[in-house]
């Protein structure tokens, strides 16, 4: 996958995080803003065990992300590794054609046009879906450093 297209990838996961987390339905009914919300009004004793509840979800949230991350960057290096894998087999079978006699090639010929067109089909299902986990990737991060920020800022008002 060429940079451009990361960039692309990275800017549409980043615009489908600013969705989300600016869209209304998405932030309410969430424990997590209720209970910063409910500390800042009125930081008594309920209030601050609701918040530090808040906090150790929060917290075991980012720990969720950062192993999705972890798995999507796995899977992306898998994905790559097959790529390579297709690009060689492609390559050796075009070696073989060309080392058959003059007699055969004729048969030869179209045997790895086609075997060259499924691996290269393969292929570009391996980089759509290398597309998908990098968006989602894109994503998993976003929601962590937003998750980070939120615990920061629900730590703050905690030690106050």
């Amino acid at each position: 996958m060429g940079i451009f297209s990361k960039a692309i990838v990275l800017t549409a996961a980043m615009f489908a995080v600013i969705a989300v987390l600016s869209a209304p339905q998405a932030n309410a009914g969430d424990p997590f803003r209720e209970a910063y919300q409910k500390l800042i009004d009125n930081p008594n004793d309920a209030n601050r065990e609701n918040a530090r509840a808040a906090l150790k979800n929060a917290r075991r949230d980012v720990t969720r992300h950062r192993a999705e991350v972890r798995k999507l960057k796995r899977n992306i290096r898998t994905q790559h590794r097959w790529i390579s894998t297709l690009q060689w087999r492609i390559k050796a079978k075009k070696r073989w054609m060309d080392n058959q006699p003059w007699f055969k090639k004729t048969f030869a010929a179209p045997e790895f046009a086609a075997y060259a067109a499924a691996r290269n089909a393969e292929i570009s299902t391996a980089y759509t879906k290398i597309g998908t986990m990098e968006t989602a990737k894109g994503v998993a991060l976003g929601t962590v450093r937003v998750t980070k920020q939120s615990i920061k800022l629900l730590e703050k008002a905690l030690a106050n």
